[in-house]
């Protein structure tokens, strides 16, 4: 029999009885508990991370129509965590997370759409779904889809945001040339060009823009 010292036993009791909150939480058989567990996983949080058990227990919760679940599952895919990458599967699980509800599946479906990950590519279906995330009245134009692949997360692609941009721009959306100053000035989706920057950053000006005015006069400085 293994002896725990006196400097032990509080600890080896705390993390025994976190482990048995969390089996709580997946034994609970509520889709919820079993999702906030997985995360536990994911990140973790008060147990050792592990992508493979953190997408056992989100599949788990997914099988149980739970969209958050869902997302998280198809996130996995996406990136190969826990299980082999796969945009299909990816793309199928957005797909019943969006049916289940979750504008941000939405977003991921129009990604995915607009650079052909798992599917046909289609700026049709990609502005479509992108639509469906705004909300109900709402349209998508080319403004918002370069601003959506310019997000920060899984799906990132500045070079389709450059071209939405770009487009945008030809279409007279005076905040899409702001926005392809920023691009030519860090080199984002586009090769780095001071002299387009401060282009762009003039046409936006001429808009009534304030942050194209500060950007012009750190270039000149």
């Amino acid at each position: 029999m293994t002896r725990v010292s006196k400097y032990e036993w509080p600890f080896k009791e705390k993390e025994e009885a976190e482990q048995e909150a969390i089996d709580a939480l997946v034994d609970s058989g509520v889709p919820e508990c079993i999702f906030k567990a997985a995360r536990f996983y994911e990140e973790g949080v008060i147990v050792d991370r592990s992508n493979e058990k953190a997408f056992e227990l989100y599949e788990k919760a997914a099988q149980m129509g739970n969209p958050e679940a869902q997302v998280k599952l198809a996130g996995l895919y996406f990136e190969g965590k826990g299980v082999e990458k796969s945009y299909k599967m990816a793309f199928e699980m957005y797909e019943k997370a969006a049916e289940n509800g979750s504008r941000k599946a939405h977003l991921e479906l129009s990604r995915m759409y607009d650079r052909g990950l798992g599917v046909n590519r289609s700026e049709e279906k990609a502005m479509e779904e992108c639509s469906l995330a705004m909300g109900e009245g709402e349209t998508c134009d080319s403004y918002d889809m370069g601003i959506l692949h310019s997000c920060e997360y899984r799906n990132e692609c500045p070079q389709r945001s450059f071209e939405w941009f770009s487009r945008a721009a030809e279409e007279g959306e005076s905040l899409a040339y702001l926005q392809l100053g920023l691009m030519y000035m860090e080199g984002k989706g586009v090769k780095a060009s001071g002299k387009d920057a401060l282009k762009w950053f003039q046409k936006a000006a001429n808009e009534g823009n304030a942050m194209a005015l500060t950007k012009m006069g750190n270039i000149y400085c």
